[in-house]
């Protein structure tokens, strides 16, 4: 950019603004802006607790189909390409996350979360994340060293699902702690909104891999 400044736009697709997807993807380009499109909204269990797996949002299959519809207007071709084969082949990088974020092989926390990151809420209590109402301490009452003792000391304690930490589609689908919370009202929880999302992910990169490959192959004769 002119200045020199690295500009990233973070962008909430939701059915209420997914007819500006194509827009907004074309407008990154045109400022040459990084752009990252998240479909999946978090159940707002933080605000209500009685909301656990409910939210104003895509379907499963919708998410996957809008995430996708960003990746293959967003990246080139070849980009594009290489992802669905990463997906066809179980493993795609966290949207939006680092490495530091890739998922457990053990069902332990990986992410920073309760770690080397905390979260403080605006009324005092600290929490490992901010999607995650629980572990949570008191800060109105404990010395911030203790409060962070023990936010480490629960966010260690913390377990996935064991189906989830020994699904095939691990790599894809990217489970955390606090979507399985927020999903199920557990952290061992199985969030099958995002089973759903996955398994449209994966049908999708293969009849896309397979029209390509039908399309790129020499024709009898040639």
């Amino acid at each position: 950019l002119a200045n020199q400044i690295a500009v990233k736009i973070n962008c909430s697709l939701t059915p209420e603004n997914a007819g500006d997807l194509d827009w907004i993807i074309d407008y990154a380009k045109s400022v040459d802006a990084q752009l990252q499109v998240a479909t999946y909204m978090f159940p707002p269990v933080r605000r209500d607790p009685t909301r656990i797996g409910e939210n104003e949002r895509f379907t499963p299959e919708e998410a996957a189909q809008y995430q996708q519809r960003f990746y293959a207007r967003y990246r080139d071709p070849e980009s594009y390409r290489i992802y669905l084969q990463n997906i066809a082949n179980g493993a795609v990088e966290p949207p939006g996350l680092d490495e530091g974020c890739i998922d457990p092989v053990d069902g332990k926390i990986r992410c920073r979360a309760g770690r080397a990151s905390f979260w403080i809420t605006w009324d005092g209590w600290l929490t490992p994340c901010g999607m995650m109402p629980e572990p949570k301490a008191d800060l109105k009452i404990l010395p911030f060293g203790e409060a962070w003792k023990a936010t480490v000391e629960s966010a260690n304690a913390l377990r996935l699902s064991g189906v989830c930490a020994d699904c095939p589609n691990l790599q894809i689908c990217h489970p955390c702690a606090a979507i399985a919370y927020a999903e199920t009202g557990s952290t061992s929880g199985i969030p099958t909104y995002m089973c759903k999302v996955t398994q449209r992910m994966c049908k999708i990169a293969a009849e896309t891999l397979h029209i390509e490959d039908k399309t790129q192959s020499p024709t009898p004769g040639e």
